[in-house]
């Protein structure tokens, strides 16, 4: 394997991790800001390299260039339709374009080495939840906040750029609920990247003794961290396990399968058992309206599309567009914070029309995870697309490029040899 294999699957593994410090480009992270200085390199390769001749080629990369090629035009049309402000639209397209473009080449090329990637997201991963545990060790028993990200650089996150201001925010957000953060900014970005690792590690045919115990580790970090998106791929991920099991294994198999699952669950009780509250809370919380975070992840889109024209519902308002369209139809409603979740993002943004497009596309890489017995996976992809605003986002891209080159690799292996690859890749990396 060439180093530039090497350093290529590295990057996509740790792309979450090296993004949370900016590069020297305004609100751009430092692995964003790597692949925009290899995007010449990556364009020339896709159009003269090996990598051409699989462009478009699976049903999944055809469906994601069809709804992006259809964001784009929906977005200058309604832009010369309502006189919209064409700075933010063509920012927000040239992000998703540029994320778009880097999952349809890194899927059809064959520069990632699946193995390494894996066994670096493993490490990676392992090394982040034993770092948040140090933090909350340090917390409980010495009431110090420890923080593991470089003071001297400064981070992607706008709202504190620098160690100064986001010790300060830190503080001031979580003095009454303590919620560490491992090497990122915030808990739901820390889950959002073990959480995969727990449902690759769980979705294998036999979890050794070594795995479970590294998803015991994954799964007390998560709750510690107290995120949503964490309970989500905690529950997914044990939840998938333990009815996998039920159906498999014999009967002495699921009787010692149940006793060991409880091992995890019963840590949320243990170790942090307020979090079945603040769950709660969170979820009461939805009635409060715009005051509430949960409103604004899982509703506000919604609300915002229900008082859309027909048409605007049928076509969308083209990305990037929020702001000045409401400011243009002059709504009751702040025009500067457009959060909202991804699904509901796809809905106001490209519409009806829209949506079937992410549909089918989601349809598409559904077929391949499960077809990998990867159903876990791909079931906390869709319900993190409708918490989230991860789509066609730092966030996002690695994770797509991550599950289904993986996703490829057993479905070839299980096509060509006649034996469990999981347990295989199990002892190279996963």
């Amino acid at each position: 394997m060439s180093n530039w294999k090497k350093f290529i699957s590295f990057l996509i593994a740790a792309y979450a991790i090296i993004n949370v410090y900016a590069s020297p480009i305004k609100s751009l992270g430092i692995a964003d800001f790597i692949m925009v200085l290899l995007s010449p390199f990556l364009v020339v390769t896709f159009i003269y390299g090996r990598s051409g001749n699989r462009f478009l080629a699976s049903k999944m990369q055809k469906s994601l260039f069809a709804l992006m090629a259809y964001i784009i035009l929906v977005s200058f049309f309604n832009a010369v339709m309502h006189d919209l402000d064409l700075k933010d639209i063509c920012i927000r397209l040239i992000v998703e374009g540029f994320y778009a473009f880097l999952i349809i080449y890194f899927i059809s090329s064959d520069i990632v080495n699946v193995n390494y990637m894996m066994k670096t997201y493993r490490s990676l991963t392992l090394i982040s939840c034993l770092l948040l545990l140090c933090q909350v060790v340090m917390h409980y028993l010495f009431n110090y906040n420890l923080y593991f990200l470089i003071r001297w650089l400064r981070y992607s996150q706008a709202s504190y750029s620098t160690y100064d201001k986001y010790s300060a925010a830190y503080n001031a957000l979580y003095m009454h609920n303590f919620r560490p953060t491992s090497v990122f900014l915030e808990p739901s970005h820390f889950a959002l990247y073990v959480g995969p690792c727990l449902l690759l590690c769980l979705s294998q045919d036999k979890v050794k003794r070594k795995d479970f115990v590294f998803c015991i580790l994954i799964s007390i970090s998560l709750v510690f961290c107290d995120s949503g998106n964490g309970m989500i791929f905690f529950v997914i991920g044990w939840g998938s396990y333990m009815l996998r099991s039920l159906y498999q294994f014999n009967r002495m198999k699921r009787i010692n399968v149940l006793l060991l699952s409880v091992i995890p669950i019963g840590l949320i009780f243990l170790v942090k058992h307020n979090v079945i509250f603040n769950v709660i809370s969170r979820i009461r919380g939805i009635s409060k309206g715009m005051n509430s975070s949960l409103y604004v992840r899982l509703l506000k889109g919604f609300d915002f599309y229900a008082i859309l024209e027909p048409a605007s519902k049928l076509l969308g308002i083209g990305s990037g567009a929020y702001t000045s369209y409401v400011i243009e139809k002059q709504f009751d409603l702040n025009p500067t914070y457009e959060y909202m979740s991804s699904v509901s993002y796809i809905l106001v943004s490209a519409g009806i029309l829209g949506i079937v497009l992410f549909v089918i596309y989601n349809f598409n890489l559904g077929k391949l995870l499960i077809k990998a017995k990867l159903f876990s996976v791909f079931s906390a992809l869709v319900v993190i697309y409708f918490t989230t605003a991860s789509f066609l986002s730092a966030r996002d891209f690695p994770l797509i490029v991550l599950i289904v080159k993986y996703a490829e690799t057993l479905n070839h292996k299980r096509r060509t040899l006649n034996y469990e690859v999981p347990d295989k890749l199990c002892k190279q990396g996963i």
